[in-house]
């Protein structure tokens, strides 16, 4: 931990004892809280962010209220450690369950100062097998799939779902004691399919710089053009994503036009972010990083699709606004920032102490003199820091650094993309020191996962296949053939015959 690392400690703690001094004895009112989480949203295809495609109209307006982090990170590139580190304001590097006793969700802490707390969650990952319905008098999980417009299936409720039970607690709440309302839409998550389709006024040929960018990030020995049709459904693919960032913004102007109309507004903190963003064939998937069996989806599998695995800014750099009592208005803050301070910033504007050590600072009302000076994002296969909002390593696990997969340097002044690592041992030695220290400090061991809470996880999930064959024994091997062949009968990516028989395939049936 750096000396500015140790200061910031030092106030935060004084700042969480002198809130808990300050409230004694005084009946004041409490601000609600509205937490949006907006599922496998990048910052960049947003218009608030400078997409090309006016992709959210509704949050650019309802945004100038308040303070935009441009250079906002995920603390992992997956849903399940990025909202276990969101909601508790608390890094962690470890196995086992989501939750240790060293956490509270931010909906513990305000239930027990007498918020209500609601929770409407359109990911199934989300559930209380990994504990995140924990603090809520009320946590509604997405139930089942629903029907496209194009009648495909897709995986939880669709946004206007979620806003649709969020406005109708709001309306019809019995008291005007304070309330935490968490609202998890899922929308942009793969399989892009918008409900009214593509806008048609939209150029969905892709601009030549793009498609050299595609090119660009093979690697070495895939190297080649990429073909027209690849290209065409790469791009066709990208402006369903966008209009799925579209569809999701609709409905959230209909959740701030509520706020506004219903007076909540005055006294509600509105907060949004996403959980993690998404790669879009920006980087070459040929290395150590990448499980190859993971992406057979990707229309060029050379270039990674997907999420979870990588650590760029594709990956980890969403959105983050506040709104409300307390947030300075018109406020754009470009320097790099980490999700780990959004639970600090809430408690701090509300005037409420968190019982446990926070490993974030609060934003806004507090004398500190920067943000972050480092930066952390995690998962599975490596962690990376950014440092002084310029200089990003990439550090493989052991696993992967085992299979080849290499230390990556970035200087994001020069390289935003993350395109070309840069040579200097002696700052990558420094970083990485860095990142050892903060695996180190942060490496908490959750409780292990049974096979029976697995199993009723993949059921959850969708993954019926897995989970009635899963035991022990199941290897790495057997459970991503599984794993496919789920996958496959999810989205109807193939003919029914054609399942049958991969599934007899794999079994070693004739």
């Amino acid at each position: 931990m750096t000396a500015r690392s140790v200061t910031r400690a030092l106030i935060v703690s004084l700042f969480s004892l002198s809130l808990f001094a300050g409230c004694g004895g005084r009946d004041v009112p409490k601000k609600n809280v509205v937490l949006i989480v907006i599922d496998t949203m990048r910052a960049d295809r947003a218009s608030l962010y400078g997409a090309e495609r006016e992709t959210t109209p509704e949050i650019d307006a309802w945004s100038k209220r308040g303070a935009t982090f441009v250079n906002a990170n995920a603390a992992s590139s997956w849903t399940v450690p990025s909202m276990g580190m969101l909601l508790t304001g608390r890094y962690r590097f470890g196995s086992g369950k989501t939750f240790t006793e060293n956490q509270r969700l931010l909906s513990q802490v305000l239930q027990a100062v007498g918020y209500h707390t609601i929770g409407i969650v359109a990911n199934p990952v989300l559930n209380s097998l990994q504990g995140f319905d924990v603090g809520y008098e009320s946590y509604q999980l997405t139930e089942g799939s629903y029907t496209t417009a194009a009648g495909k299936k897709r995986w939880g409720w669709q946004g206007s779902v979620v806003v649709d039970k969020g406005i109708h607690w709001m309306r019809s709440r019995e008291d005007d004691s304070p309330f935490m309302l968490y609202l998890h839409l899922m929308d942009p998550h793969f399989p892009y399919q918008p409900i009214d389709g593509v806008p048609e006024d939209w150029d969905v040929g892709g601009s030549p710089e793009r498609r050299a960018g595609y090119e660009a990030a093979l690697a070495p020995h895939h190297a080649g053009a990429i073909s027209d049709r690849q290209h065409r459904e790469m791009e066709r693919l990208l402006a369903a994503y966008d209009a799925e960032i579209l569809q999701t913004d609709k409905e959230l102007g209909r959740l701030f036009d509520y706020l506004d109309e219903s007076g909540l507004s005055e006294d509600t903190l509105v907060v949004l972010t996403s959980d993690h963003g998404e790669g879009l064939w920006e980087h070459s998937s040929a290395d150590a990083w990448v499980n190859e069996k993971s992406f057979a989806q990707s229309v060029v599998p050379e270039l990674y699709r997907g999420h979870g695995e990588q650590l760029y800014g594709e990956l980890v750099r969403v959105p983050l606004c506040f709104v409300g009592p307390g947030v300075p208005a018109g406020i754009r803050e470009g320097r790099s920032v980490s999700l780990i301070n959004v639970v600090p910033t809430i408690l701090s504007l509300l005037d409420i102490a968190s019982p446990t050590e926070l490993h974030g600072a609060p934003f806004f009302g507090l004398a500190i003199p920067e943000y972050e000076d480092e930066v952390y994002s995690n998962c599975a296969r490596g962690t990376s820091v950014t440092v002084d909002s310029r200089w990003k390593l990439h550090l493989p696990s052991d696993q992967v650094a085992t299979r080849g997969g290499l230390t990556a340097l970035y200087d994001l002044s020069a390289d935003p993309g993350e395109d070309r690592p840069i040579d200097d041992r002696a700052l990558t030695r420094e970083l990485s020191e860095k990142i050892f220290a903060w695996r180190e400090q942060n490496r908490e061991r959750g409780a292990d996962v049974s096979i029976d809470e697995q199993r009723a996880l993949l059921i959850q999930m969708g993954y019926v296949g897995l989970a009635n064959e899963l035991n022990e024994e199941t290897t790495d091997e057997r459970k991503q053939e599984l794993l496919k062949i789920d996958r496959e009968k999810k989205q109807k990516k193939q003919p029914g015959t054609r399942l049958i028989e991969e599934e007899k395939r794999v079994r070693g049936e004739d």
